[in-house]
């Protein structure tokens, strides 16, 4: 690393230029286009490795680059922060999308492509630019959580802005074992922010770095004239591909309300697949389901993958979301923008957002007769519907860049300016905390979690870490050295096939069984 860091910033003639984008497209970016990591050494890395720094240097990561409520919620607050004196990265594994959302000109965009050794490139990126703060995302997958011990060895500040429910690993079986190792390295960042005051008091329980950071509508709010609001549409909005977007509930509410309202029209948008089966248990496909449930094409319209989402929200007379989670959905602030009342299953966190019998409803999770009943209220109802169209636009506002803006300058400010994280902790209490509306309903919510992870944890073999699977993989690599010297390679490529096999199995085998 001290050569890598010693060749960029000595770098001077074409030659030496060369050789240090190399050397760093090798080492950390593996994009094979020397041309742009040149071009980024020269504008990017050997400003910082040899200038003095005029403004705090924040790095933000995220996984992946492409049109999701993720990425436009990074793209909005890093474009903001741009324009306040702040010296912005932002560095992204793949998937990586060309035309994603657009980033203010200052920003630094840095690609880590291909998937070996990633964490150790982004690591070795962090150290190499030596960001004032260091600011991920997506900090439900371990290896990511795990970056915040090692940053602040290296003595880098760090902000971990986790944007899913705080519970969502805790229902994933893959990941349920791994909940106490992630909270406990999110302990390790200087603050540990999410979007909701229910996730933010849950993970605050046990820790005492927790902050609320809410999501912020990045876009401009559009003109509207509530008369014009007299259709029945109903408009959902995601990434159905994803099972947690529970497309199969939408069909089954829409299918409901044509009961009473058999005018009715559907318009979803957002990557789906007919051919799969949702949620990940169910017996039938998504396109079997539309086919028993009788709903024709000319009733429900599917438009795919869009790029401008807002374009169909004038479209809709009703938002509906059937997630089993969410962290901070954007599209609820989109659709109220446009004057969109949301019926939404009930989501611990999203009563943050949507207030039951004023900007929306809120029905249990899997009620999709009460979600079709309160669509069916409004169309009923054209002052219920125009109020609440009302009250969804001003919702919008709590989340507006200009509120939300300011509270990350002063997070900023917080962390860059404390050393001491005891005194971090008590301002974020006082500061950047908030009270739980229902108390009961919240302690309630937490144990069931809880009980759940338990459940999934018993019934699945433990998850064990990476640095621990390296370490049998090592092992076997060692003795397969030793049976080659002994053996021959002919005996030794058929030892390693039935070692391989045999790790594979007992790591998979009986989470398959227990799948099935």
């Amino acid at each position: 690393m001290n050569n890598l860091i010693a060749a960029c910033r000595l770098a001077k003639t074409t030659y030496e230029i060369h050789e240090a984008a190399r050397m760093l497209d090798e080492t950390i970016f593996r994009t094979s286009k020397l041309d742009e990591v040149s071009e980024l050494l020269i504008q990017l890395i050997q400003p910082l490795l040899n200038e003095e720094r005029r403004e705090p240097v924040l790095l933000f990561h995220a996984y992946g680059w492409q049109f999701g409520g993720a990425e436009r919620l990074i793209a909005g607050l890093t474009n903001y922060l741009a324009r306040k004196k702040y010296r912005i990265i932002v560095s992204v594994f793949e998937p990586v999308r060309s035309n994603g959302f657009q980033l203010d000109p200052s920003i630094a965009f840095v690609p880590i492509l291909e998937n070996d050794r990633r964490i150790e490139r982004l690591i070795q990126l962090v150290g190499l630019l030596s960001p004032d703060i260091f600011i991920g995302h997506n900090n439900s997958i371990p290896e990511l959580a795990a970056v915040y011990p090692v940053f602040r060895q290296f003595g880098i500040r760090t902000i971990a802005y986790t944007l899913e429910y705080y519970f969502f690993p805790h229902r994933i079986p893959e990941l349920a074992s791994t909940v106490i190792a992630r909270s406990e390295a999110l302990a390790q960042a200087n603050a540990s922010c999410f979007l909701t005051r229910f996730s933010a008091n849950a993970y605050g329980m046990a820790y005492p770095n927790a902050a609320v950071m809410q999501g912020l509508t990045s876009f401009s709010v559009p003109a509207y004239d509530s008369d014009k609001r007299n259709g029945k549409t109903v408009i959902a909005v995601g990434r159905f591909s994803d099972p947690i977007k529970r497309l199969d509930r939408v069909l089954t509410a829409f299918r409901h309300l044509l009961e009473s309202h058999p005018d009715a029209r559907l318009l979803i948008v957002g990557p789906y697949d007919l051919e799969a089966a949702i949620p990940r248990n169910a017996k039938e496909t998504i396109g079997e389901l539309l086919r028993r449930t009788g709903v024709s094409g000319s009733q429900v319209r599917f438009v795919g993958e869009q790029e401008r989402t807002q374009d169909f929200y004038s479209q809709g007379d009703v938002f509906v979301l059937t997630s089993d989670s969410e962290g901070f959905p954007l599209v609820l602030n989109e659709a109220g923008s446009y004057g969109l009342p949301a019926v939404i299953v009930d989501i611990p966190g999203l009563e943050d957002i949507i207030a039951d019998g004023v900007n929306g409803y809120i029905v249990p999770q899997d009620d999709m007769r009460a979600m079709a009943n309160k669509i069916s209220a409004l169309f009923d109802d054209s002052e219920l519907l125009k109020r609440m169209s009302m009250n969804a636009r001003e919702m919008v506002g709590r989340y507006s860049i200009d509120q939300v803006g300011p509270r990350w300058e002063e997070l900023i400010r917080v962390v860059l300016s404390h050393s001491d994280q005891d005194e971090i902790n008590r301002i974020l209490a006082e500061r950047f905390m908030g009270e739980v509306v229902n108390k009961k309903a919240f302690c309630r919510t937490i144990v069931k979690e809880y009980e759940r992870t338990a459940v999934l944890v018993s019934a699945v073999p433990k998850v064990r870490t990476t640095r621990m699977q390296l370490d049998e993989i090592e092992t076997i690599a060692v003795k397969l050295v030793n049976h080659f010297r002994d053996y021959g390679l002919r005996a030794t490529i058929g030892k390693a096939t039935l070692k391989l096999r045999g790790l594979w199995q007992k790591r998979f085998g009986k989470y398959r069984q227990a799948r099935q």
